[in-house]
């Protein structure tokens, strides 16, 4: 969303962004040295090693738990990023976030941030940058933007999900810090398209709908689902079909990913990509299963791609909704589904 404002701002900036972006014709763009928009990422505190003039904490929750070991060593680390911005610098904070606010005021009170900005979805007064009226049209989220007490006016997302606002009132505060008009940020928002594997549509398949999303930590996809329920799903059955990625995620947030998939009417779960773990022996994703089920939804285990894939073509029909959720190589059922025919890119 930032670099989407930049754009329509003629500002030519420089961005190094974690997935594809259709605008940019990839994940970075080369442009001027005045402006570098980059996306940082806190495991193994990677973004520690960055030195941002704004730094945008968005939210936090226990995460990359091969790493980090509760939430004091992720607030903690989320503190020092902010203080990298130095005494003349800004830092923009989810004010309904007590974790993250507690890192802002730990960056502040050590005199390594000049300033905070605040945003809240939540409608909290004491917020910079609010949303007011948030609703769904359309299945896509709209809110009036005030900031700093005065109506910006209505802004209309192209893209699903109530988190959608989070974002947008960051990217508006951010932008705003920087000195990007009004009239700008407000046309950003609403020509941003979404990233790549960000609940990227990729085609349709008999009459059934495919995205392919990166989520793999349980809000992250409990947001998108709840998104894509709001969106597209009217007339058919909403699908997921979940990777679980690395076995200490799996294991720490269990409870969690319990509770996840509430708003599908069917979850396919193939086995557990370890990437850089070694299977302990101790979690496997059949686990998931009877909980899952026990909450309503119809769970079922499809350890491989072609599990997965024999049981859609199997099960889904006209007016269904299919997303593959994961960051491992998930991605590559729907390359798998193109190669048997039924291209997901028809059209």
């Amino acid at each position: 969303m930032c670099s989407q404002i930049f754009m329509d701002a003629d500002t030519d900036p420089t961005v190094l962004s974690g997935a594809v972006y259709a605008p940019m014709g990839g994940a970075y763009r080369i442009g001027s040295e005045e402006h570098f928009i980059f996306e940082a990422c806190e495991y193994m505190d990677s973004f520690l090693d960055f030195h941002p003039t704004i730094a945008i904490l968005l939210g936090a929750e226990l995460e990359h738990v091969d790493y980090f070991k509760d939430m004091e060593q992720i607030t903690e680390s989320f503190a020092r990023f902010a203080s990298l911005t130095g005494a003349d610098g800004t830092t923009v904070v989810n004010l309904d976030d007590g974790d993250i606010m507690e890192s802002a005021r730990r960056a502040l009170e050590r005199g390594r941030t000049g300033r905070l900005v605040t945003f809240s979805a939540e409608g909290n007064p004491a917020a910079d940058f609010t949303a007011r009226h948030i609703r769904t049209e359309g299945g896509l989220p709209c809110f009036e933007l005030v900031a700093n007490g005065a109506s910006w006016g209505e802004v209309y997302m192209a893209v699903p999900g109530k988190h959608q606002v989070i974002n947008a009132l960051a990217a508006a505060a951010a932008m705003d810090a920087c000195g990007i008009p009004m009239e700008a940020i407000l046309s950003g928002l609403a020509h941003y398209c979404g990233a790549g594997r960000r609940m990227e549509y990729k085609g349709t398949v008999n009459g059934a709908r495919v995205y392919d999303d990166y989520g793999h930590h349980p809000t992250e996809v409990k947001a998108t689902l709840e998104g894509a329920k709001a969106l597209c799903c009217e007339a058919g059955d909403l699908i997921c079909v979940f990777q679980p990625h690395t076995y200490s995620r799996t294991k720490t947030l269990f409870d969690q990913f319990v509770e996840t998939f509430d708003e599908a009417d069917r979850l396919l779960i193939t086995d557990i990509m370890g990437a850089r773990e070694v299977d302990p022996g101790d979690i496997k994703s059949e686990m998931l299963i009877a909980p899952i089920r026990a909450r309503g939804v119809d769970a079922v285990l499809t350890p491989t791609f072609d599990d997965a894939e024999a049981y859609l073509r199997k099960h889904w029909q006209a007016g269904d909704v299919m997303i593959s959720h994961g960051c491992g190589d998930i991605d590559l059922l729907n390359e798998q589904i193109a190669l048997h025919g039924d291209s997901p890119r028809q059209d």
